[in-house]
């Protein structure tokens, strides 16, 4: 019987604490996109659709009205229900066997990591440092093949927790198209993008750039539109093939209603993503503005919902509940991705108004814990952390 991590029984005993039950004003614990999106798509219901269902993955018109914005065919498209961690589990489960190797990122969004860990395969860690900018060089993809040949090397972009872009996507896949030569069993990337679309510049899905990669998308964080449970895998024909033969045995088929409305939203995605943009562009800037007005150290991300702000306390988790207790805000521990001593701040699936009081609210509490801390905080100058009194790039 699966059992779970550390870090994932350290994030449930934190979810269940009261102060994180209870309603949180200023709550910057969130990821998501904006909760007005589906104000601004006129989804219509027509119940008819529920007296069929659609096999394959996703209805033909779904696909073929999809396929553009992700640089790919239609047949490189699997539709499912259940969102970016359904389709990651699905992945993970239908591409490998017992006894394989699965490298999963580290730090990490738990259940990339629990995914593969309730198969029976061996789970080895790629370690992502803030000190390297969250980057993976080529030369350790390509010791990590050598030394395990791993049939999977499971990885996000952006970035989950610092939101920071893999920025040598293309000589990653080079280094596994060369590992790969002459194998009937390639290894294979597997890239969790749910973030992608709120990049600050455009990147293409892994698996519109190699056949040796498979990427998974959702629209929770790019849109705000979690309810949705919209689940995207983009792969090879071949790979898709053998997942939705997985898909079809656990899952049957999707949601005829949800695959309706997954249609309606590809009709209006472009504007709706320009608008997303827009704001995230703004509501950034406002968090960056305050961590650097208060000398702050925090990671530069590359887009996306939230940023990642060093604490001056390696104990996050009494940081993020005396801050729920001081002064009615909170932000997401470090500590439930690996990463203790940071703090995870949203700003995209909140007001304005909270965003700009939660952010004060953390500056000030960054400043109380300082005082009680047996040591000064630790300012990094290495590239993703920006100290305040740097140029600002």
């Amino acid at each position: 019987m699966a059992t779970r991590s550390a870090r994932s029984h350290l994030l449930w005993q934190y979810a269940d604490r009261e102060v994180i039950r209870r309603s949180i004003k200023h709550d910057l614990r969130g990821s998501d996109g904006p909760l007005d999106t589906c104000d601004r798509i006129p989804f219509t219901f027509d119940a008819s659709c529920l007296s069929t269902s659609f096999h394959g993955g996703g209805r033909v018109d779904l696909r073929k009205k999809a396929a553009p914005a992700y640089h790919v065919n239609p047949d490189q498209l699997l539709f499912i229900n259940g969102g970016t961690s359904q389709a990651n589990h699905h992945v993970v489960h239908a591409l490998t066997q017992a006894g394989d190797v699965i490298v999963v990122e580290h730090p990490v969004y738990d259940p990339l990591t629990e995914a593969s860990r309730i198969t029976r395969c061996k789970i080895e860690t790629l370690t992502r440092r803030p000190e390297d900018d969250f980057q993976i060089s080529g030369d350790r993809l390509r010791t990590i093949l050598k030394d395990h040949n791993p049939r999977l090397i499971v990885i996000s972009n952006l970035h989950n927790p610092s939101c920071v872009a893999v920025r040598n996507m293309e000589e990653l896949l080079s280094v596994l198209r060369e590992h790969n030569e002459g194998k009937d069993r390639p290894s294979l990337l597997v890239v969790d993008e749910v973030y992608r679309d709120l990049a600050t510049e455009d990147i293409r899905p892994a698996a519109s750039l190699s056949p040796y990669a498979v990427s998974t998308f959702g629209l929770s964080k790019s849109y705000g539109l979690s309810g949705l449970r919209h689940g995207l895998i983009i792969a090879t024909p071949q790979l898709i093939d053998v997942i939705l033969g997985y898909y079809t045995l656990v899952g049957v088929c999707n949601s005829s209603l949800s695959e309706s409305l997954w249609t309606q939203f590809y009709d209006h995605r472009e504007r709706v993503l320009q608008e997303n943009r827009q704001r995230q562009r703004h509501r950034q800037k406002i968090v960056e503005d305050a961590l650097l007005q208060n000398n702050i150290p925090f990671t530069r991300s590359d887009g996306g919902t939230v940023i990642l702000a060093k604490l001056p306390t390696d104990d996050d988790v009494a940081f993020s509940t005396g801050m729920a207790d001081k002064y009615d805000a909170s932000v997401n521990p470090g500590t439930n991705f690996g990463l203790p001593g940071y703090a995870r701040i949203g700003f995209m699936n909140v007001s304005e108004e909270a965003v700009r009081e939660g952010i004060a609210a953390f500056c000030k509490h960054w400043k109380d814990a300082c005082s009680w801390c047996l040591s000064p905080p630790r300012v990094l100058s290495s590239s993703p952390v920006v100290p305040a009194t740097e140029a600002y790039l």
